[in-house]
């Protein structure tokens, strides 16, 4: 599978590191993906609508997600380092250390749900 990054924007905004367009490879462009880094974890984003809250504070609605968690994480490893490379080089890619998150049990409901092989995301 190929992912073609695009347009990238470095922004350094509180936690978001900058934008860029994302294209997959069924062909689907992800116009203003977003690469965000807090607590010294990173992680790819798609496009959000920003709403308010009754309180007044500010809440983010995502506009695309994955049907699964599986899925997604197996999206950010692929896109991830290449978010990476395109807004901060390969220099802070490489120096970055990458901390792992622990892993999450999987209950037989959700073990029954898998539809995809591991090597097959259909993105």
């Amino acid at each position: 599978m190929n992912f073609t990054i695009t347009n990238a924007k470095l922004l350094n905004r509180k936690s978001l590191v900058g934008s860029f367009d994302l294209e997959m490879p069924s062909g689907l462009i992800v116009r203003g993906a977003m690469l965000f880094e807090k607590d010294g974890r990173r992680w790819v984003s798609f496009p959000s609508k920003e709403w308010t809250k009754q309180d007044g504070t500010k809440g983010y609605f995502p506009l695309l997600e994955f049907a699964s968690r599986e899925i997604g994480d197996k999206f950010q490893k692929q896109v991830l380092p290449l978010a990476e490379e395109a807004l901060l080089g390969a220099t802070e890619t490489r120096r970055r250390e990458v901390v792992p998150e622990p892993a999450r049990p999987i209950s037989p409901k959700q073990e029954r749900q898998r539809a995809y092989p591991d090597d097959e995301i259909p993105f």
